[in-house]
C-alpha cells in the first residue's frame, strides 16, 4: 500500500540576474557591497561569488563598476538579509530612472481644489468657544472645583488683612 505522505519540499526560486553598481570593496576585493536597482538594502557579495573576467583575465571588483547579480533567496528567507551568488561585470545597458514624464499613470493626483480652500463644512461661523484673554482668566471669579490660592502674604509672614481697613495686623482694632 502506498502512501500519500510526501515530505515537504523546499520552495522553488526563479533566478533572475539583477542588475546594480559595486558600491564598496574592502581591501584586494575580499567581499564588497552593491547598490542594487530592485532593492533599498546593500548586497553583499564574496570575492568567491566574484566572476568578473573580461576577454578571459580575471579583473578585481571595482567601485562604480555596472555589474549583474543573482541573489541567494534561501539565505534571504532564513537570515532577511541579501546576499549574492552570483556577481559578473555587464555589458546591459544601465537602468534608467523613471520620471513623471516617462510614466505619467504613476503620478499622483490630488483633487483641482485640495488644499485651495478651507472645506466647506467647516466654515468661520461654526460653534468655537470665544477667544478668552489673559485678563479675562485673571479676574474671573473662582468656581467651586477649581483650588483656591492662598491669601497673599506679607513680607513679615502675617496676614495683613483686607487691604485698607484700620485694624492691624493681627486684624484685631484693639491690639496694634
Amino acid at each position: 500500500m502506498k502512501s500519500d505522505h510526501r515530505e515537504p519540499s523546499k520552495p522553488f526560486h526563479i533566478q533572475r540576474k539583477r542588475l546594480g553598481v559595486v558600491k564598496y570593496v574592502k581591501g584586494e576585493g575580499e567581499f564588497g557591497f552593491i547598490d542594487a536597482e530592485d532593492f533599498r538594502e546593500d548586497v553583499f557579495f564574496h570575492n568567491t561569488v566574484w566572476q568578473g573576467e573580461v576577454r578571459g583575465i580575471p579583473r578585481q571588483p571595482l567601485i562604480g563598476a555596472f555589474v549583474e547579480f543573482e541573489i541567494d533567496e534561501e539565505y534571504r528567507t532564513r537570515e532577511n538579509k541579501l546576499r549574492a551568488t552570483v556577481v559578473r561585470l555587464t555589458d546591459r545597458p544601465m537602468g534608467k530612472k523613471l520620471t513623471a514624464r516617462d510614466a505619467p499613470h504613476l503620478i499622483i493626483a490630488h483633487h483641482p481644489k485640495a488644499r485651495r480652500k478651507r472645506p466647506t463644512w467647516r466654515e468661520e461661523t461654526s460653534t468655537k468657544p470665544p477667544a478668552v484673554s489673559a485678563d479675562d482668566v485673571a479676574n474671573r471669579p473662582p468656581t467651586k472645583d477649581a483650588p483656591q490660592a492662598p491669601p497673599e502674604i506679607g513680607p513679615t509672614g502675617i496676614d495683613p488683612g483686607p487691604i485698607g481697613s484700620d485694624h492691624g495686623p493681627t486684624g484685631d482694632p484693639h491690639t496694634d
